[in-house]
């Protein structure tokens, strides 16, 4: 819900790519169904999957556990601090973000005259204190990345294989991504 989804009046809304992220919007739908025993409508117009959930009580449910109404980057919204309390919590909040709101992919950059590309981590957002949150967490699990305008990278390799492997993805598209990048240097499967 902090990364694609959106909290209205009366319902909830995750808004995913209709093409990439197809696998992933199953997952979704599943996990909502499994939580709340509701089952959400999804209508896909354009690139766009609209995952919606018509229900007041799950709308104040949500605003009880921390979420706002309305626009989250006008709200400068971040976690709930019942998420930051428990370390499992974290991980599941900071993978459900990276899968909404992360990237994966090719950076490139020349040093002393020769080429190298990499996979880089990137989150994305526009309220500053999620992204503040995000950096902070990944800080405390032991990563190292950096913050810039609206965004929070992980460039480092190995670091970045630990998070796959540590923290790991509900969405497909990122690994796929991830081992398309890293080649037949880490052929290591996600669990």
């Amino acid at each position: 819900m902090l990364g694609d989804g959106g909290v209205g009046p009366h319902q909830i809304t995750i808004t995913l790519n209709a093409i990439t992220d197809a696998d992933y919007a199953d997952f979704v739908v599943d996990v909502i169904v499994q939580m709340f025993g509701l089952i959400p409508s999804q209508k896909t117009r354009k690139n766009a999957c609209n995952i919606v959930v018509s229900s007041i009580e799950l709308v104040e449910f949500l605003c009880q556990k921390g979420l706002v109404r309305g626009n989250k980057v006008t709200h400068q919204v971040t976690l709930p601090l019942w998420i930051l309390d428990h370390p499992d919590f974290v991980k599941a909040c900071l993978r459900g973000l990276m899968d909404t709101d992360g990237s994966i992919y090719r950076a490139a950059h020349i040093v002393a005259g020769n080429s190298y590309e990499h996979a880089c981590l990137c989150f994305r957002n526009y309220s500053k204190p999620l992204l503040n949150t995000v950096h902070h967490i990944m800080v405390n699990l032991g990563y190292h990345p950096t913050i810039g305008r609206n965004r929070v990278y992980l460039y480092r390799q190995k670091e970045i294989k630990r998070y796959f492997n540590e923290i790991s993805t509900h969405n497909p598209k990122h690994f796929k991504r991830y081992e398309a990048i890293a080649g037949s240097r880490d052929k290591t499967p996600v669990e």
